[in-house]
């Protein structure tokens, strides 16, 4: 069941526990910028999520500028699923960048992976990111006149292969390579199969 983020404020936060010098930290850090400017682009882009989830059934969804936001840091950082994951819950800057107090700081694998399949299933990635991409450009006044040609491609990176799919990319790879290093063995193992 889809509900937008609750971005009410706590009357007692984590952040006014945290030391002056270490606020300081994270707000000069790539967190801040992303608490002020990227946080509030997620939150207005959450609607756009709604059809991924039943109207009716299921449990309410976790807060979708969380999942969108913790895809987008995975991929700047080139960061696996279970890297990103740590970093939330241990890393204060990134429980600064999200607004989340170290107890809420905690999501499991199986919801990520889930909320990008659910993405990939409907198209949406390429139409959401894009409408985020321009906002944030927007917001940050980030010149995109250059562009790097080692830019990350984030939906590359969507790909989701089910156990046959694995192995068999898996054999294509080793086929391959095996016929680069040592093409007799590639030979007799039963070689025109590439």
């Amino acid at each position: 069941m889809f509900r937008l983020s609750d971005r009410q404020c706590k009357l007692f936060d984590a952040y006014g526990l945290m030391t002056p010098h270490k606020k300081a930290a994270c707000e000069k850090s790539w967190a801040g910028p992303f608490h002020g400017k990227a946080l509030p682009i997620l939150f207005g882009a959450e609607p756009e999520f709604a059809e991924l989830y039943d109207e009716r059934m299921g449990r309410p969804n976790c807060p979708v500028a969380l999942l969108a936001g913790l895809h987008i840091l995975k991929e700047m950082r080139d960061l696996t699923d279970m890297e990103a994951l740590g970093a939330l819950e241990f890393d204060a800057r990134w429980r600064y960048a999200f607004g989340l107090e170290p107890d809420e700081a905690k999501l499991c694998q199986k919801t990520l992976h889930n909320f990008r399949e659910a993405v990939m299933r409907r198209e949406k990635g390429r139409v959401i990111f894009r409408k985020i991409t321009d906002a944030l450009i927007s917001a940050l006044g980030i010149s995109v006149t250059r562009q790097r040609l080692d830019s990350t491609h984030i939906l590359s990176n969507f790909a989701a292969l089910n156990r046959l799919g694995l192995f068999c990319e898996t054999m294509r790879l080793f086929l391959h390579t095996l016929k680069k290093t040592d093409s007799g063995l590639y030979e007799s193992a039963g070689g025109g199969i590439l």
